[in-house]
C-alpha cells in the first residue's frame, strides 16, 4: 500500500480493527485510540446523516463508495479526505470487512476557498471578472 494514505479496515459494524500510521498522524489518535473505535471518532459535525447513511446503503449492497469526508482531529481541527470506501467479502461473497483509503487533501480543499472568496465582488456580492 502506498504510504501516502490513510488506511482503515473495520469489521462488519464499522468497528476499526487495523489503522497505518498516516491514520494515527493525520487524526492525531494513537492507534489503541482508534482501534477497536468507530471512525465516528474523527466524524466532523458539518456532515450530514445523509451522507453517512449513503455511504452505510452502498457499501451495504457490495458496491465502493467514493467522495470527500470533512473530518476533525483529536486537536479539534478540521481536515478533508478524498475517501473510497469498499467491501471485502470472504470466499461465499458474503461481506466481512469494510476497507476505506483515504487521501488529504485539506490544502488543496482551503486554497478553493480562498480562490472563491476572491472571486465575489465586495461591493455587489456577485462574481467578478477573475471567476467569469
Amino acid at each position: 500500500m502506498d504510504s501516502c494514505y490513510i488506511v482503515s479496515i473495520t469489521n462488519k459494524k464499522g468497528v476499526i480493527e487495523y489503522a497505518n500510521d498516516n491514520f494515527c498522524t493525520t487524526s492525531g489518535y494513537s492507534r489503541d485510540e482508534l482501534v477497536g473505535s468507530t471512525h465516528k471518532l474523527i466524524r466532523h459535525p458539518d456532515n450530514s446523516k445523509e451522507l453517512f447513511s449513503n455511504i452505510w446503503r452502498t457499501i451495504m449492497n457490495g458496491g465502493t463508495w467514493q467522495g470527500v469526508i470533512k473530518n476533525r482531529a483529536k486537536d479539534g481541527k478540521e481536515y478533508f479526505v478524498d475517501t473510497t470506501i469498499a467491501p471485502i467479502m470472504d470466499r461465499k461473497g458474503d461481506i466481512y470487512k469494510y476497507i476505506s483509503f483515504r487521501h488529504d487533501i485539506t490544502e488543496y480543499i482551503k486554497k478553493s476557498e480562498i480562490f472563491e472568496k476572491k472571486a465575489i465582488d465586495k461591493l455587489t456580492g456577485l462574481y467578478n471578472r477573475v471567476k467569469l
